[in-house]
């Protein structure tokens, strides 16, 4: 009696760091399929290269991850579904730089229409801290069928419902907007961060002046301020966007910078060419 054993030939598995950067590749299609915007953020390095000029002309961007993720958390979340299909994974790895390449087939569908893009996409890696992160991203347009007005449909409806990752992201940004236009003396950077039914707090106001403010008041002040609005630049009071936005009360003195007084209040000089008051 013999005994036959059948072996067959293993495939190449390659190294820990191409499996890794191969992951991170099929990864990317997954966590955007399933909406993990807080997770597809991870792999990417603080600053990309993205370049989907050769499907939608324009310009070779560079941005960060939170940008890049809301860009497509304002997009993709609008279909119905969508299935990014990744084949033949290639990577290189030198040192701790590497390329990899990946051919795709993406569809999208919502409310009955059908979008399909088929492709290939380049990436660069870097190696950081024992983690592969990606630093750039070309898509090459290949073929597609099916027309592109599913895009503004899908984009107004993300918009319509955004989710968490988007809202979370524009009031970080609303926020980061109100500090850097207060640090710059940008005062229609600063209103553009309100709404008409904003509401202001003010617990710390002191006695004479309101706690709390709400509404839109274009051109109008107290009559004790209207001389101001006859020197050619009429005032106005644009109160805060989130509620949650409180002013830690910062007098504007006409020498320049900020310094505390009644609280709740910004004060900006006669000789601004923009005034806003948070009444």
């Amino acid at each position: 009696m013999s005994l036959i054993l059948n072996t067959t030939t293993a495939a190449v598995a390659g190294t820990p760091d191409e499996a890794a950067i191969k992951t991170a590749v099929e990864s990317v299609a997954t966590l955007a399929d399933s909406r993990n915007f807080e997770s597809l953020e991870k792999l990417y390095a603080d600053r990309v290269r993205v370049d989907y000029t050769s499907a939608f002309g324009g310009e070779v961007e560079v941005k960060t991850p939170q940008a890049l993720m809301t860009a497509w958390a304002g997009l993709l979340p609008g279909f119905d579904r969508t299935r990014h299909a990744i084949s033949n994974v290639q990577v290189k790895v030198d040192g701790s730089m590497a390329a990899a390449s990946a051919e795709v087939t993406a569809d999208h569908w919502i409310t009955g229409r059908h979008w399909q893009v088929t492709g290939s996409y380049d990436y660069s890696f870097t190696n950081t801290g024992g983690e592969w992160r990606i630093t750039a991203m070309t898509f090459h347009l290949k073929n597609e069928c099916g027309s592109r007005d599913v895009l503004g449909h899908a984009a107004n409806a993300a918009n319509s419902r955004p989710v968490s990752y988007l809202e979370r992201q524009r009031t970080q940004q609303a926020v980061r907007d109100f500090l850097t236009s207060l640090e710059e003396k940008d005062m229609s950077k600063l209103a553009s961060v309100w709404a008409e039914d904003a509401v202001q707090d003010m617990p710390y106001s002191p006695e004479g002046f309101p706690q709390t403010s709400s509404g839109f008041h274009p051109n109008h002040l107290p009559p004790s301020q209207s001389r101001r609005g006859a020197l050619g630049h009429p005032p106005y009071i644009v109160p805060y966007r989130p509620k949650a936005l409180r002013s830690p009360g910062l007098h504007y003195a006409p020498e320049g910078g900020f310094a505390p007084r009644n609280r709740g209040m910004l004060k900006v000089p006669f000789n601004s060419p923009a005034r806003a008051w948070l009444s």
